[in-house]
């Protein structure tokens, strides 16, 4: 029975498109947070400065932030799976994001499994640590048979801070039989 447990399909996740990086929520929350200095800018109009002084601050923040984020090279991504796959039998599917990097992350995962076993796009929220790996699994139900393909796991992940985001993509292309 063993032999009918798709196998676990693993690897590094690599940048996805050609500038993976972008600006977190947090980094929105400071710029608009330095929008206070508007009000007294009215009458002082030379405060207008400070208010692009903590502009520059944040855009520094959020590189700083960005350079300390872990690179996707060192992101492993795996699908596991803990039992065979059967025709409206509803079962897990584990995905395990382990961190190399001397960072922790929060990553949003999304998984491309086929239509005919989840009607939308799998997504969940994993905490990764530096150094470690956790895991969270979301469920399936096959409703036809045949082959199914999976294609690549999508990566969305931020530092601690949460003022940089980077894009990520783990290629696992993977087909199995219901």
């Amino acid at each position: 029975m063993n032999r009918l447990v798709p196998t676990d399909v693993a690897a590094r996740a690599e940048p996805a498109g050609r500038l993976p990086l972008a600006f977190g929520r947090r980094f929105f929350l400071l710029l608009f947070a330095g929008l206070i200095w508007i009000m007294p800018a009215w009458r002082e109009p030379r405060l207008i400065y400070v208010m692009l002084a903590w502009d520059a601050l944040a855009l520094l923040l959020w590189a700083w932030d960005a350079g300390q984020m872990a690179k996707p090279g060192q992101l492993e991504v795996r699908r596991a799976w803990s039992e065979s796959l059967g025709l409206t039998k509803r079962m897990p599917v584990t995905i395990e994001v382990r961190n190399h990097s001397a960072s922790a992350i929060s990553a949003s995962v999304t998984d491309e499994s086929p239509e005919t076993f989840t009607p939308d796009l799998a997504k969940i929220s994993i905490e990764v640590p530096a150094r470690s790996a956790r895991s969270a699994a979301y469920p399936i139900e096959p409703r036809a048979r045949g082959d199914a393909r999976f294609g690549n796991v999508w990566l969305r992940y931020q530092s601690r801070f949460g003022l940089a985001e980077r894009w990520a993509r783990a290629a696992l292309p993977h087909t199995d039989r219901v």
